[in-house]
């Protein structure tokens, strides 16, 4: 494979750079891809905000600005983020009755954000209320709400500078013993598992009602771990029940995860999927790493 390192300047110059190693991780939702490169060159001046590219075998796999360099001697390294950064700062916005799509366009448009292809969800959420929170919180709350109602998964990435909401459908990629290096099996509950979840209505009065769905075994071995959505007060009970009980029948499994480290041979993206065996998973990460003639990819599965 052929990776190639490219930077365009503030005013559109562009050069390909000599580079000693990359490393590229990217994450399913809620984080910004971000891109390390040791760039070795005499005399190399770079600036915030140019515009980094990684080239696989002819293919860009990743696009950003730089947020910060260091040089020593002749080595100077430079991180660049997408434009996913940007969704992480805070908001204080309120939506009534739009759907995510519509949402992640009022976003992208007052964060001034240019968007690509964004699926219509359909689904129409009655309220989402930034209270100091980022707006990737709030986008990732609609796509949740719309899960629960639809059952189906959208992803919010990057498509080299344009914010694109897809389906968790991308390519099958069968990964042969041969290619692995180490892999790991994790068992997982911790983070972003419940076992209690409540959907929370605010009535006319002001005061609060809920409509409670839980896992009663699993609180009984476990504890309780309680989530609380908020939902508008016009949905009826048995919707704010059904929403409860597919959020629980989501987060209330007990996680297992794979950990794999490969030969990095074939351009995988986070929204495909990896065959092991007989089982497949989601990708939760992913890490690229160039260093000279070895190319390693390091993936964690759901």
């Amino acid at each position: 494979m052929i990776f190639k390192a490219y930077l365009t300047t503030f005013d559109k110059k562009k050069y390909e750079l000599p580079h000693s190693n990359i490393s590229v991780k990217k994450y399913l939702s809620g984080k910004a891809t971000e891109v390390k490169i040791s760039v070795i060159e005499k005399e190399f001046y770079p600036s915030i905000a140019d515009v980094l590219e990684i080239v696989v075998d002819n293919v860009t796999i990743f696009q950003g600005k730089v947020f910060s360099y260091s040089t020593i001697n002749i080595n100077t390294t430079l991180v660049a983020y997408d434009n996913i950064t940007f969704l992480l700062q805070n908001g204080t916005n309120t939506y009534k009755n739009m759907t995510a799509t519509q949402i992640i366009y009022n976003i992208c448009k007052e964060l001034n954000i240019e968007t690509g292809d964004i699926i219509d969800t359909k689904f129409t959420i009655p309220l989402i209320e930034l209270e100091n929170t980022s707006f990737m919180d709030a986008i990732n709350s609609c796509l949740e709400q719309t899960k629960a109602i639809s059952g189906e998964k959208f992803i919010l990435i990057d498509q080299l500078g344009q914010i694109s909401l897809v389906k968790n459908s991308g390519q099958m990629f069968d990964v042969e013993k041969t290619n692995v290096i180490s892999q790991r099996r994790l068992c997982d509950f911790s983070k972003n598992n419940y076992n209690i979840v409540k959907v929370e209505q605010k009535t006319k009065g002001g005061e609060f009602k809920y409509t409670e769905v839980s896992d009663f075994e699993s609180v009984k071995k476990i504890g309780k771990l309680q989530k609380i959505i908020r939902v508008d007060r016009t949905l009826t009970s048995i919707q704010c029940r059904e929403i409860a009980k597919n959020y629980l029948n989501e987060y209330s499994k007990i996680r297992k995860n794979y950990e794999i480290e490969i030969i990095y041979q074939e351009i995988i993206d986070i929204t495909d999927k990896i065959k092991i065996n007989s089982s497949v998973f989601d990708i939760q990460s992913l890490e690229i790493s160039i260093d000279g003639n070895k190319n390693i990819l390091k993936l964690q599965l759901v």
